[in-house]
């Protein structure tokens, strides 16, 4: 969902030029290089066939305009003013410290909360230094979603923004946060700054922390990536409470308060959580919150001593291995109403995602303390196509292939032992003669 957009060049090509540009061409194989040779404008009708089948062949047919693609982000949430303020010497040290033990954890992302202007660029250079895509936030207009000032003209929001995407210029790439949306209020300020940088800054991606409890209405959240914040149970032995679904593909971010330290307990918890933001169409990436503890705030991941321990890094890189399994799948997909699947344990539930012509189905434990050992009926038409099949996909990166679950009598029987708050996805195939196609 997040990619920079560039401009699409006006130029004419030439009677005499290659129709190629030379970026792509570099990059193709020299039997499709000596195809191309000499192809000119008059050449066009009859090359082109040949030439764009080359294109495919060597996965670099560019698009109408240029797009630089953000990595799928598993994120942890770094709050720069109450760790850096005070710090003896140079806060840069601290910052590059803390990042390089982000990063060895499995992060590829921080969001640089509690941040001011004098210190947007150590934290640009730090994330630099260490392979970190940066989610910046801007507290002004962090502010302004929010609660709007008496006269909005008094934020200047595309100085705001320009300000910002300058740190990013050689850096990318960069998410702008923008703030929290709690009511239509927020919902308009944050499409207006949208509409902002739609205009003075159009490659730099936007996001917004949304609550869906009541959802939120209207399609002014289409330029920016909604982000939904999962709750833990209520009662430990209760079940986890889904958000209501987003709007479109979105993030997640994950509380990791508490200082318990018993390994299944994290594992069994934050997994949990990580499904049930999923579960609500938060397939673009997940944030947890937050790296170290601010005081009377915020609990995180650094304890008072400053360092991680066992059980909650292991608990974190099991969330961040599952994530990384299924979002190549799940990237992007929406989450799309399913009936007709029948399970009798009432602890289990289903969500169907889709994109273009593929289909997943997330089969979820929302127990906190019960195993779930059931079979579940998936009906053989999903998403508006039949369904005579069903791939495990598994939930580990690196693991390739998963069981294979064919339908009978017109619906598929999938088992399912499940531990609590774990879940499994499978993917949905139909014959050869409405067969699913690949993206």
């Amino acid at each position: 969902m997040f990619q920079f957009h560039g401009q699409a060049s006006g130029s004419t090509v030439a009677p005499t030029k290659p129709i190629v540009p030379r970026e792509v061409y570099s990059a193709l194989s020299d039997r499709v290089k000596k195809r191309l040779s000499g192809l000119s404008f008059r050449g066009t009708i009859r090359w082109l066939p040949a030439a764009a089948c080359g294109l495919l062949a060597a996965g670099c047919l560019p698009p109408a305009a240029a797009q630089r693609s953000v990595p799928f982000l598993v994120a942890v949430r770094y709050p720069v003013e109450p760790l850096c303020t005070g710090e003896a010497g140079d806060p840069g040290h601290r910052l590059s410290t803390d990042f390089q033990r982000i990063r060895e954890l499995g992060f590829n992302s921080v969001l640089a909360a509690h941040l001011a202007d004098d210190r947007r660029e150590a934290v640009m250079q730090a994330a630099r230094t260490h392979g970190l895509t940066t989610i910046l936030t801007d507290p002004v207009l962090h502010r302004y979603c929010l609660a709007a000032p008496v006269d909005d003209r008094a934020v200047n929001i595309e100085e705001r923004l320009r300000n910002v995407s300058a740190f990013g210029a050689d850096i990318l790439p960069l998410v702008l946060h923008i703030g929290e949306i709690a009511d239509d209020d927020g919902l308009r300020r944050a499409a207006h700054i949208a509409e902002e940088a739609a205009q003075c800054v159009p490659s730099l991606p936007l996001a917004a922390t949304v609550r869906t409890d009541p959802p939120l209405s209207g399609d002014r959240l289409r330029h920016i990536t909604p982000i939904v914040r999962v709750c833990e149970p209520a009662d430990p032995s209760g079940p986890f409470n889904p958000p209501s679904p987003l709007p479109q593909p979105g993030m997640m971010m994950i509380p990791v308060s508490g200082r318990s330290e018993d390994l299944a307990e994290s594992v069994r918890t934050w997994l949990g959580m990580y499904h049930a933001g999923l579960s609500a169409g938060a397939t673009e990436g997940v944030i947890l919150d937050a790296w170290a503890e601010v005081r009377g705030r915020q609990e995180g991941l650094v304890d008072a001593a400053d360092s991680v321990a066992v059980a909650r890094a292991a608990a974190v890189k099991r969330i961040l291995h599952r994530a990384c399994a299924w979002a190549p799948h799940l990237r992007g997909s929406a989450v799309v109403p399913l009936d007709g699947w029948q399970c009798y344990d009432r602890n289990l539930r289903v969500t169907l995602f889709t994109r273009q012509h593929r289909r997943w189905v997330l089969l979820w434990n929302v127990s906190a303390s019960g195993y779930s050992r059931s079979e579940v009926f998936l009906p053989a038409e999903a998403g508006g196509a039949a369904a005579d099949r069903a791939v495990e996909v598994p939930g580990d990166p690196g693991v390739v292939g998963g069981r294979v679950f064919d339908a009978r009598r017109g619906r598929i029987l999938v088992p399912v032992e499940l531990a609590p708050g774990d879940a499994m996805l499978v993917e949905l195939f139909a014959s050869s003669g409405g067969a699913a196609r690949p993206d």
